[in-house]
């Protein structure tokens, strides 16, 4: 992939038209279209302007002509981290919360349960607690998950 389908990709993301982002940048536009269909490329200046209303850096343009070993983002992920940069200390603290009980739901290898609340529903329903030596309150988030999936694992072979 070349620099034109970066650019086409973060015109689509911006939800812009050629004939709009060619209005942004001061070209016709049919360069548009060539600059996507890698037909011609942009000069400096208009390089800039595009980084500049697209919302994107070099390194998102350039990412597949040149052969770098780190990972890439897409445009969508590059709107993602702008967006959560301008959260205030909740927003990014609600964001994090998220997203670390989501990758642990898509990451665990093994388990039912991911929250404290699944965990300790689980855990009344078989009446663990009932039978002594476990105390709810006095367990961490994960050693209440950890028993839960341990226990379902046991009862589901």
């Amino acid at each position: 992939m070349g620099i034109g389908k970066r650019i086409k990709e973060a015109r689509e993301i911006k939800g812009l038209t050629q004939v709009q982002l060619a209005k942004l940048i001061g070209v016709t536009p049919s360069a548009i279209t060539n600059y996507e269909s890698d037909t011609s490329h942009p000069k400096e200046q208009i390089l800039y302007d595009l980084m500049k209303h697209l919302n994107v850096d070099a390194n998102f343009l350039f990412q597949d002509a040149i052969d770098f070993k780190r990972e890439s983002f897409t445009a969508a992920e590059i709107e993602q981290i702008h967006k959560f940069r301008s959260l205030d200390d909740y927003g990014k603290t609600a964001v994090n919360s998220m997203l670390e009980h989501e990758y642990r739901r898509v990451t665990s290898t093994s388990g039912q349960f991911f929250t404290r609340e699944d965990a300790y529903q689980y855990l009344t329903s078989t009446q663990i607690f009932a039978m002594g030596g476990f105390d709810p309150e006095q367990m961490n988030s994960d050693e209440l998950i950890e028993l839960a999936n341990e226990l379902y694992t046991v009862k589901n072979k």
